[in-house]
């Protein structure tokens, strides 16, 4: 099924989800409603305050000092913001390099307010970029005097 009508209407996915039961599977709306309702129940988080563009994370706790291995550390959970509304602002005026560190800042200022700490190896997997790259980009915000890590 074609979702383009999503983009330029604002629908959520629980209104989405219920058209394709109601367009595509000829369901009744007030089925369609039950059926959206018992999968909020099944699929939602109701208590975890993640928001579209946002994840659950598993990151070392603040409260560790260096020197231990990941594995052997205490991990909290945090949320992250990996796809914010701005981000495509900043890539438009600024490019590539620019949007991940906007990206880079802004999860690890969100780890650091919930007292975690995101690693070089976390970095590269939530950034989907090469380790060298996410060391290049550490390098040019502690230039500027910024410490993410």
């Amino acid at each position: 099924m074609n979702d383009i009508y999503v983009l330029t209407s604002g629908m959520t996915k629980e209104q989405m989800f219920r058209l394709r039961l109601i367009n595509g599977f000829n369901f009744a709306p007030i089925i369609a409603d039950a059926v959206v309702d018992l999968g909020k129940g099944f699929f939602q988080n109701e208590n975890s305050g993640i928001c579209n563009g946002q994840i659950l994370y598993l990151a070392i706790s603040d409260e560790e000092g260096p020197g231990k291995s990941i594995l052997d550390s205490k991990h909290v959970e945090v949320i992250l913001t990996l796809d914010a509304p701005e981000d495509m602002d900043v890539y438009e005026k600024f490019g590539l390099s620019a949007y991940r560190q906007h990206v880079l800042l802004r999860i690890t200022q969100e780890a650091r307010d919930q007292n975690a700490i995101l690693t070089i190896k976390y970095l590269v997997k939530l950034l989907k970029s090469s380790y060298s790259t996410v060391k290049r980009d550490i390098k040019c915000f502690r230039e500027r005097g910024l410490y993410v890590l």
